[in-house]
C-alpha cells in the first residue's frame, strides 16, 4: 500500500531526526571506525530516506500540478478587471464615469494655461505635453 504525501514526510523527518541524533553523539564526524553500528544505522537511515523521497517526488509533482490547475482556472475565469459603478456620496470617486477623455484634457488646468498662452496660434511651434487624468486613465 503506497503512503499519502504527509505520511511520507513524517516518516522522512523522523529519519532525518533519527540520523541526525546519531551524528550529534560524534562531533569530529562518524566515520566507520569510530562506531561500527552507528555507522550502518545512519547508512541503513540514509537509503531508506533516498526510497521515501523517490516516492514523494511524484506525489508533490501531482500537488504541484493540481494547485497549477485550480489556481491558474481560477485565474483566467475571473474577469480581467472590475466593474466600477459611481459611488453617490463621493463626487472624486465617479467624476471620471462623469467626463469623457476630452472633457478632461479640456478641464485640465494644464491645457488651460497653454491655450491662454497663445502657443497654439504659432504656426512653427510643436506643443507637447502631457495632463493627468482621473484615476490614472
Amino acid at each position: 500500500m503506497s503512503m499519502t504525501i504527509a505520511e511520507l514526510r513524517s516518516e522522512i523527518k523522523a529519519r532525518y531526526t533519527d540520523a541526525k541524533a546519531i551524528e550529534d553523539r560524534y562531533p569530529n564526524g562518524l566515520t566507520k571506525d569510530a562506531n561500527h553500528e552507528d555507522y550502518e544505522q545512519v547508512k541503513k537511515l540514509l537509503v531508506e530516506l533516498d526510497t521515501f523521497e523517490a516516492q514523494l517526488l511524484p506525489l508533490e509533482e501531482a500537488e504541484q500540478r493540481k494547485a497549477r490547475i485550480v489556481d491558474n482556472v481560477t485565474r483566467y475565469t475571473a474577469p480581467a478587471s472590475q466593474h466600477r459603478h459611481p459611488e453617490q456620496g463621493d463626487p472624486e470617486r465617479w467624476a471620471w464615469a462623469a467626463k469623457t477623455l476630452g472633457e478632461q484634457f479640456t478641464d485640465s488646468a494644464e491645457y488651460k494655461q497653454m491655450r491662454d498662452s497663445g502657443i497654439f496660434n504659432s504656426p512653427s511651434a510643436l506643443v507637447q505635453f502631457t495632463v493627468p487624468m482621473i484615476d490614472g486613465r
